[in-house]
């Protein structure tokens, strides 16, 4: 199976960091009902993996599997899990058998589809193993409707498929069952963690009928912690606050998560959520706020509120916000722990799409017309205009992990024109790239050696 990627739908993406056996399932018997644990001295929060869709590396290399699927010599489907080698620059398979031919089930790259969905499942590493968080697509907010066929209907349903967490060395052996979540929740796609353990967002979704379309919706959405050691959970506080916002987490520093939602002031009703017009009119007229909830405390405290209709941009490291607007040339900071704000620099391409290092990576908002990049240092506020861009198309670079003084970047594809103004990617080039040259804008890859799609 190939992709598609037709070059008026390229807009710039968002890339996930990430620090990112048994047949025994560990039922959920240790979770505790009671909120408001103490978060003292339970070290300082980290984010471990965030949305769905790319890697996770460590300082000697980078993990992902296949969004592809190969069928096995069972004639089952499932994807692969690659590592990247920086040292030998050289792409494998997670399989340490020199004698095997990734083809059945018993190969420690081998992730079966029934098991491990490509598209949603997380990786991550903690305490020097790699983690596999297999889970169902976050399926609130998703509309479905009911079609009918002269007599009979059919209305489009999907089974949920168990959230189980498994570990593995970080050769791939050893993969073990850790723990099974409650069959009845649904893990958001973030995971935090600190020295006790890693902490995760869970809800229930239910279903609403609205004539013939039924609107998922969510609730009870809690932040949970889990030993994994121990292999138990515990509840440690609820996410609802009874606002009419709904509150989404971005980040975190310190013993906080850092939250951010729109206010619109009110519930918005079904009626309004699926009106395209009727959404944009509110959606325009509400607020993007900002906010820092403290696990020792109850509600979440307001930072920083900008209107939705400037089409703000930013990014968060840790307790600093850094934020820009289309209708100023302006880049400015936040600090979310005092709210003082500070402007950083001047700069019409003030589309704020990563951070690299001490570097804000800005676009302009239209890649289309420009796809170079400009790297703004958040600490003098020099602008550095780097006019890399993806070999053979020129469109921007796509980023998948920031390591200590070099960054993994895709910089090249293999690529066939369509004829219709799209291009069938074929094989995606990754390269390691200094920190140092990436900004100056200096064309000094060390080529990964593919042997895979790369994506």
């Amino acid at each position: 199976m190939k992709k598609t990627i037709t070059l008026l739908l390229i807009i710039i993406m968002a890339f996930s960091l990430c620090a990112c056996g048994s047949e025994t399932v560990f039922e959920n018997e240790n979770l505790s009902e009671t909120q408001g644990i103490s978060f003292d001295g339970g070290g300082n929060l980290e984010l471990l993996c965030k949305r769905e869709g790319f890697g996770c590396s460590s300082k000697a290399g980078y993990y992902y599997l296949t969004e592809n699927c190969d069928q096995l010599q069972n004639g089952d489907f499932a994807s692969h899990m690659m590592y990247m080698d920086f040292k030998t620059q050289q792409e494998i398979y997670l399989c340490s058998d020199t004698g095997c031919n990734h083809n059945t089930a018993d190969c420690s790259s081998v992730f079966l589809n029934d098991d491990f969905p490509s598209a949603t499942t997380l990786i991550f590493i903690y305490n020097d193993k790699l983690y596999i968080l297999s889970k169902d697509m976050d399926r609130s907010g998703e509309v479905s409707r009911e079609f009918s066929f002269g007599n009979n209907s059919l209305d489009e349903k999907t089974e949920s498929i168990p959230t189980i967490l498994y570990r593995a060395n970080l050769d791939g052996t050893d993969r073990e069952k850790i723990y099974a979540f409650d069959s009845l929740v649904t893990l958001e796609d973030l995971v935090l963690g600190n020295e006790n353990g890693i902490y995760v967002i869970t809800k229930k979704i239910s279903a609403e009928r609205h004539g013939a379309s039924t609107y998922n919706t969510s609730s009870e959405k809690n932040l949970v912690f889990l030993d994994v050691e121990k292999r138990e959970e515990k509840l440690m506080c609820s996410l609802d606050f009874n606002d009419s916002i709904n509150w989404n987490v971005q980040g975190c520093f310190d013993q906080s998560l850092v939250l951010t939602g729109n206010d619109f002031g009110k519930e918005l009703s079904f009626e309004e959520k699926q009106d395209d017009d009727t959404y944009k009119a509110l959606y325009d007229k509400a607020d993007s706020v900002f906010a820092t909830l403290n696990l020792n405390e109850s509600k979440p405290k307001e930072v920083f509120r900008i209107k939705n209709k400037v089409l703000p941009s930013y990014q968060i490291r840790k307790n600093m916000l850094y934020c820009s607007t289309s209708d100023e040339d302006v880049i400015k900071s936040i600090d979310l722990t005092t709210g003082k704000e500070k402007q950083i620099c001047t700069l019409q391409q003030n589309y704020i799409s990563h951070i690299i290092g001490d570097y804000l990576c800005c676009q302009d908002p239209d890649t289309t017309r420009d796809s170079t990049l400009y790297f703004v240092d958040i600490n003098t506020g020099e602008v550095n205009h780097s006019k890399l861009v993806n070999k053979s198309l020129g469109w921007s670079l796509e980023f998948r992990a920031v390591l200590e003084s070099e960054v993994l970047v895709i910089y090249d594809y293999d690529a066939e024109a369509t004829g219709d103004g799209s291009y069938e990617i074929k094989r995606y080039q990754y390269g390691l790239i200094s920190q140092k040259d990436l900004v100056n804008g200096s064309d000094n890859y060390r080529e990964i050696k593919m042997i895979g799609v790369g994506k």
